[in-house]
């Protein structure tokens, strides 16, 4: 009988290890750097983090992170919006999705942001950058639409008139994306406060 209870209570705690084990190679937290996604998260709010393996799970309208594609080892933070196949057009800072107009009620500073896809800004037109515009205006974007292509994601700033994203850049690989934060749980911005991250999925594609 103390034998089986040993055992019992050595397997308890053995399962319990490998259980936080999975949870901590799971969870990251980052830091928001800027104000590119306002008023949605705010420079300086730390996000809990839950990494997604084989980036199964985006959802359109889904905030995640990842490393930028332009910028080895930079990480971002904004909002899924274009899934693979999804034509996509920004016009006067609003997505337009599969030629139809989305409601998006986290978008901040819409007026500010250029038409999609539209004329090179040139002053990011250098580098990398310019190599990924390349194959953006040169392979994806046809009748003035970007269909996302197979692997990949667009992605938006919630700030559209201040901040780079899939418009500067041009899609996302999935092997890029990191996982999707869960909530604020520590913040220095007087405005924000500890809170789980409001999500708006938005349904299949028209």
């Amino acid at each position: 009988m103390r034998n089986w209870f040993l055992y019992a209570f050595f397997g308890l705690i053995g399962t319990l290890l490998c259980f936080g084990a999975v949870a901590v190679s799971a969870l990251r937290v980052y830091e928001v750097p800027t104000n590119a996604m306002e008023p949605s998260l705010h420079a300086g709010d730390r996000l809990l983090d839950i990494r997604f393996f084989g980036s199964r799970g985006v959802k359109r309208g889904q905030i995640v992170a990842f490393y930028v594609p332009y910028q080895e080892g930079e990480i971002a933070i904004r909002r899924v919006l274009g899934l693979p196949g999804d034509r996509i057009q920004v016009r006067a800072g609003r997505l337009v999705l599969n030629g139809t107009p989305i409601y998006e009620p986290y978008v901040r500073n819409p007026q500010g942001a250029p038409d999609f896809p539209s004329a090179w800004d040139a002053s990011v037109d250098e580098g990398e950058i310019r190599r990924l515009r390349n194959v953006m205006y040169g392979e994806w974007v046809r009748n003035d639409m970007l269909t996302v292509p197979e692997g990949q994601y667009f992605v938006l700033a919630d700030n559209r008139g201040d901040s780079f994203d899939s418009r500067n850049y041009g899609p996302v690989p999935q092997g890029n994306v990191l996982g999707k934060p869960l909530c604020v749980f520590e913040t220095t911005a007087a405005n924000s406060s500890r809170r789980l991250i409001d999500s708006y999925f938005i349904g299949a594609q028209p």
